[in-house]
């Protein structure tokens, strides 16, 4: 195939979240309470590429 027929095309993808923090309790000295605190964290994640090229871009 003839190489001006291909096109290249560069790709990179990136996760974006929180996660919890440690949770924090009043105990008495010397003591390690148990704490229940939520385990679930949201993230969502992006992808792009380009074809220098062309200039162009998705995403």
């Amino acid at each position: 195939m003839p190489t001006d027929k291909v096109d290249f095309w560069f790709q990179d993808e990136v996760r974006f979240g929180q996660q919890n923090t440690t949770t924090h309790v009043w105990s008495p000295v010397g003591a390690r309470p148990r704490a229940v605190r939520q385990q679930q964290f949201e993230y969502a994640y992006l992808f792009g590429a380009v074809c220098p090229a062309r200039g162009s871009e998705k995403r």
